[in-house]
């Protein structure tokens, strides 16, 4: 699902042709459908084991994505919803109040992982925002290297270096940065067809001091379920019982 950090960005003209091709191959579906395995480990701390369920529905333009925790018991329900990088909702069942996030609150980390809110929007909007700059760097024939840079000051990182996989045009390795310094590093793993469509079935991602990695686990991915476009909404946060 991390492909959709190539869509992202506004490619500049030695990226565009990397980019066309991501799009044409990974996202000629309606919608999708997965069980997610997060397991949180911190050098200080027990690791964590949690079970998520995720949605995304494909626009041309940009995806909507929704995630929710079926458990364990104390984060039951809680559910984030990306209708792009501007429109994001955090649901807190124990509160029974759905939160937009704003501002600062979206590089915030996500249920204690390695991986921010804005990381989350990053996965599922595809529409091109003009907040960065993306350049071929390199590719041999097994891979492209991209160097991704923001154009606005505003940005939570300060470089993101991708490699994409030629024969699954996927992204393997992600690398971010902050003022200029490596500050944590996603790779994607166990590449699977599944419905005429390739994916990567494990994404660990780890903090460049040691401090902790996060690692998700995919299983039970389905494509192109009768789920529209109303699923995705401040209604759905709020139900108990998914339909889908």
């Amino acid at each position: 699902m991390f492909l959709m950090l190539l869509s992202v960005v506004s490619f500049a003209i030695t990226g565009q042709g990397v980019a066309d091709k991501v799009k044409a191959v990974n996202s000629n579906f309606k919608t999708q459908k997965a069980d997610m395995e997060m397991i949180i480990s911190n050098k200080n701390s027990q690791s964590k084991d949690y079970q998520l369920v995720i949605y995304v529905y494909n626009f041309s333009s940009k995806d909507y994505g929704f995630i929710r925790f079926t458990s364990p018991a104390q984060v039951k329900g809680i559910s984030f919803l990306s209708k792009g990088e501007e429109t994001q909702y955090l649901y807190m069942p124990a509160f029974h109040r759905v939160q937009r996030m704003a501002g600062s609150s979206k590089e915030s980390k996500f249920v204690g992982s390695d991986f921010t809110f804005n990381d989350l929007s990053l996965i599922y909007e595809q529409k091109e925002s003009g907040k960065y700059k993306t350049v071929l760097k390199s590719e041999n024939d097994a891979e492209y290297v991209l160097d991704i840079v923001p154009t606005t000051s505003d940005s939570q990182y300060s470089k993101i270096v991708m490699i994409v996989d030629k024969a699954h045009l996927l992204p393997t390795k992600v690398d971010f940065y902050k003022n200029g310094k490596m500050y944590k590093s996603m790779t994607s793993s166990g590449f699977e067809k599944i419905e005429n469509h390739w994916i990567v079935k494990n994404i660990e991602m780890t903090m460049a001091d040691g401090s902790s990695e996060t690692i998700l686990k995919l299983s039970k991915i389905k494509f192109d379920l009768p789920i529209p476009s109303s699923f995705f909404s401040i209604r759905t946060l709020m139900r108990p019982i998914l339909r889908y």
